[in-house]
């Protein structure tokens, strides 16, 4: 007689791994409009209703299904793997690959060609050490992730977990009924054992939106085993809808999906200029003001995008009835440039590009009467063009581990300047947000941003093209109906617009712009908007007023962030070392030795110095281990465990140099403290 499991003992598993309200759902035993019928001798099913989800039976469906998968596995070939290591050529039509011995030095090339940001020194030494050897498609069956696109029954799940030695399991489904019937016929309980023993969980990707579950399966795919994410499998249980959209959408989000968190160069850089901030002129702190019981003015959001030119007329009217106008990085040049000056400008961003494009406006414009609002990362330059200045704490980087409260951070800030516009506005109580020249794409493929903006008015071919962005390939629902042409880079932008407006639902968002539409954005003309005789039509003061005076310099705060920055790194670097020269260290024991080092550093809130140095180094480790893991993989097996000895060592090299670095880089700030 088959053992069938035990229901509490399941829930109980669930729920540290369930969003709350899921899992009180499933607690209750209410009627579903689906009901699980059958047994365990004639076989289990899903009544839905006048059919049944199998024809045959669950059992003869899956039996067959799992069987034919594991013969041939739907795999996952990393974006760096298919995009750096291989060539197009290798991949034939009939779906084989054709290996080939890898030539380091082309390969290097072709690295910083792409502008990767990962550990170049490492990535050189690793290339160089395995040069000449050619990589097989996955000669390792194990994975850090098997995604199910389909729950039914789950009677498959436990088959394939047993048949691949996978960390994460990632369920996406449409129907929450059908995990309450599987909590019957399925030991969810050892599923959620085992996998902890491997090192990994159970990840539940359940509702209708499509985007929304892609976005799910991204957060699972980038959790704490994602630099495992070569050789993920994919297997599809069923076809309902919209599981189809969510699969076409993981596929378009490759590039998104294995985005470095960072790297180590930049996190210094970012910690110098909070510290430099901190040590200069006077500057308000923007923090997440209470609701208003008054009347609040309504927030214009400029960017750059090529329908902006068409509205800048209806920005300057709605202005002058009193809504606020918020610039968003380049969109500031084409306000100004159409004869709009913005209350308020956002920057994000450390590059020189952003100094260059400012110094360029000054020639023709005076941007002394806009108030910066910007991360206390940006360059110092970039804040000198403004007297008046509200900086903001970013999550995750260094700066703002080392001197933010957590009430202090400004979350869902990213990952772009308008990100940032809209949020900062929400920090400010705003209601209505109306977005202008927020294309996120075009509707040419060859226009990609405003005639007035600084890409278009320089002669200069890196401005031209979009400062290095990717071309605008994909297709997309347009705001206004019909198709626009957009990026990968602009598709995370929007989701990061989307998770805002998930997540603030008390701020109505208006999207006045002619390109990709943003779900929960209403799409409006502005045309006809007016707010005139508003009582909303308060000053800009009254908004700005709410974050109280600016405040001083204070050295002795910097000074004393510094110290414990470097006692923290000495301790931190002290736990690294030592597991780098442990002897017996394989490719999996690095990887899982180097994740709890530096685990706040990707994904937690530790707001103080570890959780700082873990941000500086985080994202640099992380790409070196990650190239580790994808390349090593594709070799041989001996291979892979002869070049697995070389990992440790050099990594040990090259980090001990980047600690010195961070050292010295503290000591030099720290000197220039005024006594």
């Amino acid at each position: 007689m088959t053992r069938l499991p035990d229901k509490r003992a399941n829930l109980a598993a669930m729920r540290p791994i369930l969003p709350p309200d899921l899992f009180a759902w499933l607690a209750d035993d209410q009627r579903t409009a689906s009901s699980l019928v059958g047994g365990p001798e004639e076989g289990w099913n899903i009544d839905l209703g006048g059919r049944l989800l199998y024809p045959s039976g669950a059992s003869a469906y899956v039996d067959p299904q799992v069987s034919e998968f594991l013969a041939n596995p739907v795999r996952r070939i990393s974006f760096a793997a298919s995009n750096f290591l291989f060539e197009e050529d290798q991949f034939g039509r009939d779906g084989r690959f054709t290996p080939r011995p890898l030539e380091s030095k082309r390969l290097a090339a072709k690295l910083h060609e792409q502008g990767e940001f990962i550990a170049a020194r490492f990535a050189e030494a690793l290339l160089d050490h395995v040069d000449g050897q050619s990589l097989e498609w996955f000669p390792e069956k194990d994975a850090g992730h098997l995604v199910c696109f389909g729950l039914g029954l789950g009677l498959h799940l436990p088959m394939l977990v047993d048949a691949l030695a996978i960390r994460d399991l990632v369920v996406v489904d449409p129907f929450p009924e059908f995990l309450r019937h599987s909590l019957h016929i399925v030991d969810w309980k050892a599923l959620a054992d085992e996998l902890n023993r491997r090192g990994g969980r159970i990840w539940f990707c359940i509702g209708q939106d499509s985007q929304t579950l892609a976005e799910q399966v991204q957060t699972a795919l980038r959790g704490p085993n994602y630099i495992r994410i070569d050789g993920a499998y994919m297997f599809q249980h069923y076809d309902v809808a919209p599981l189809p959209d969510v699969i076409r959408q993981i596929q378009e989000r490759g590039p998104i999906l294995e985005m470095a968190k960072g790297f180590f160069e930049d996190e210094i850089r970012m910690l110098t200029h909070t510290v430099q901030h901190h040590l200069a002129g006077p500057a308000r702190l923007l923090v997440d003001q209470p609701p208003s019981k008054g009347p609040i003015p309504p927030v214009l959001v400029v960017g750059s995008g090529p329908s902006a030119d068409k509205s800048m007329d209806q920005v300057a009217r709605l202005q002058r009835d009193g809504a606020v106008v918020i610039s968003a990085g380049t969109g500031l040049g084409v306000a100004l440039n159409h004869g709009v000056t913005p209350d308020l400008h956002c920057e994000i961003e450390n590059t020189v590009t952003i100094d260059e494009g400012l110094g360029l406006l000054t020639r023709d414009h005076d941007l002394s009467k806009i108030t910066l609002l910007a991360s206390w990362t940006v360059s110092p330059r970039t804040s000198a063009f403004f007297p008046n200045r509200i900086f903001y704490f970013r999550d995750s980087n260094a700066g703002s581990r080392l001197f933010a409260r957590p009430e202090q951070v400004i979350g869902l800030s990213g990952p772009t300047v308008a990100n940032l516009a809209c949020r900062a506005a929400i920090a400010l109580g705003v209601r209505d947000i109306y977005l202008f020249g927020i294309d996120l794409g075009s509707r040419a493929r060859d226009v990609h941003h405003s005639e007035k903006s600084a890409y278009n008015l320089v002669e200069d071919e890196f401005w031209k093209t979009g400062r290095g962005m990717d071309g605008l390939e994909i297709e997309a629902p347009g705001n206004r109906g019909g198709t626009v042409f957009t990026s990968r880079q602009f598709q995370l932008t929007r989701t990061g617009f989307e998770r805002l407006i998930r997540a603030y639902d008390g701020t109505n968002f208006h999207n006045c712009s002619d390109g990709v539409r943003i779900a929960g954005a209403d799409p409006i003309d502005p045309v006809g908007l007016s707010f005139a005789g508003s009582e909303a039509t308060a000053a800009v003061d009254s908004v700005l007023a709410k974050l109280g005076a600016a405040a001083d310099p204070d050295p002795e705060l910097c000074r004393t962030k510094l110290l414990a920055y470097r006692q923290a790194l000495l301790q931190w670097w002290t736990g690294v070392e030592d597991l780098l020269r442990r002897p017996d260290l394989d490719l999996d024991g690095l990887i899982d030795g180097l994740y709890p080092m530096i685990e706040d550093g990707l994904s937690a809130t530790r707001m103080d110095a570890m959780g700082a140095i873990q941000a500086s180094f985080a994202g640099s480790i992380t790409s070196m281990l990650q190239l580790s893991y994808t390349v090593l993989r594709h070799l041989p097996n001996g291979d892979r465990q002869t070049a697995t000895r070389f990992l440790a060592p050099r990594m040990r090299e090259i980090l001990s140099d980047s600690v010195r670095r961070a050292e010295q880089n503290s000591r030099d700030l720290e000197s220039e403290i005024p006594k």
